[in-house]
Order: C-alpha cells, then structure tokens, then sequence
C-alpha cells in the first residue's frame, strides 16, 4: 500500500505519548443511499461510499477469550465487526448534517493488517490507541484497533459511535482538502475532531472516555499555543 498523504490518530490520553496504527471492516454502505449493499470492489464511475471491510477483523477469528492470556492474543467478542456496522449507520443517520452523503472521498473502515502488530509502533498503537484516519490516494481508511473491543479500555456502543464520528470529522476534513502533515494543521485537526465528539457525546460515554478527550484538546490547545 503506498504511503498515507495524510494521518491522525485518536489516541488514549490515559497512554499519552504512544502512536497510532491502520482500521478495517466488510459490508458497502451505497453513500447516496446509505443502506448496506455487500462487499464487491467499486468501479472507479461509481459514486463515493462508506463501507465496512469486516473481512479484515482478524481479531474476531483468534481464539476464544482465556483468563490465563494476555488480552492481545484473544479474540474479540464475536459480532464486533457487525457493531461497527451498526454503529457507523447510526452516526451517519443521527448526525447527518455533519456527515452528508456521499461523501467527498471513499471512506473504508478495516482493522489494521495483522503483520502491522510485528512493528513496535503498530504493537502500541494496537495497546494505546482506538484507531486512526489515513488518507491513501482518494480513499480515506480509518483503522479500528483491537482495543477498541478487548482490553481494560474496550468501549461501550456509545464510545464506539463516538470514537466513529471522531473518525469520520477527519475524513471530511480530507475531503474538504485538509490534508497538510505539517505539526500545527494536524493539531487544528485532532482539536476539531475532538470538539465534535465534546459536542456530541451520548450519556452513555463513560467518565474515563471523557477524560481523555478534555485531556487531549487541552494537550492539542497547548501544543498549538495560539
């Protein structure tokens, strides 16, 4: 794959100072229409859309949960791809002014490639890191970690709506052209994103899960230091 034009990562601030990885997942939302419609490649004259590679989840397919192993060798709870599933036709349908269909570029979200978990940095981004955005040509890939489903830090159905729409505010911003890697734009980028989710948060977001996030803008805010 070649190199991303453009990254971010949402990170947990409980685990500050560790980097990102790559997300992924298998069905087709059809962008104009919004409904599910399987797993084919697109033609380069279809329309932009936002699908879910769950074929990609190889975390569902690890062996079944052991109190005795480390939670990275053990798979997620099954249907954790269908989760994603649901939960990114809820953010588009809930907060449809925000996210407009279709959307400016392909939108795929997958976990990130096993051999990545090889590399120290995809080690820790698996362990401190929810996923990330990645603009590669003219499709944005958000990568889902496992964390997002195993792990002390694992989200609820509101987390993980929230952790989406986080997501997918940064694949708006590519597509309205937003895509410099210089510090301070990816700064402005990571606060707006986070704004999103202040401002959209469900009552089911737990305490921790907010903590990161003020503890993140305030990082962000101090780092730009406008």
């Amino acid at each position: 794959m070649s190199e991303p034009v453009s990254t971010s990562s949402r990170f947990l601030a409980r685990h500050a100072g560790q980097p990102l990885r790559w997300l992924a997942a298998v069905f087709v939302l059809e962008a104009s229409a919004g409904i599910a419609t399987g797993t084919e490649p697109e033609p380069a004259e279809r329309a932009t859309t936002i699908r879910v590679d769950r074929a990609s989840f190889w975390y569902e397919r690890l062996p079944r949960w052991d109190r005795r192993e480390p939670w990275e060798v053990q798979a997620a709870p099954p249907g954790s791809s269908l989760r994603l599933e649901r939960a990114v036709r809820e953010v588009l349908a809930v907060h449809a002014e925000d996210f407009p269909l279709p959307p400016p570029l392909s939108i795929v979200v997958q976990a990130p490639p096993r051999e990545d978990l090889e590399t120290l940095l995809g080690y820790m981004a698996n362990r401190t890191s929810y996923g990330g955005a990645r603009l590669v040509g003219d499709v944005v890939y958000i990568d889902v970690n496992q964390s997002v489903f195993t792990g002390p830090d694992a989200l609820n159905e509101a987390e993980i709506r929230a952790f989406l729409g986080h997501e997918l505010v940064h694949a708006y911003q590519y597509g309205a052209g937003h895509v410099k890697l210089g510090h301070r734009q990816i700064w402005r980028r990571e606060i707006e994103a986070y704004q999103w989710e202040l401002a959209n948060l469900e009552p089911g977001v737990r305490a921790a899960y907010r903590g990161d996030i003020h503890v993140n803008l305030f990082m962000y805010a101090e780092m730009l230091g406008d």
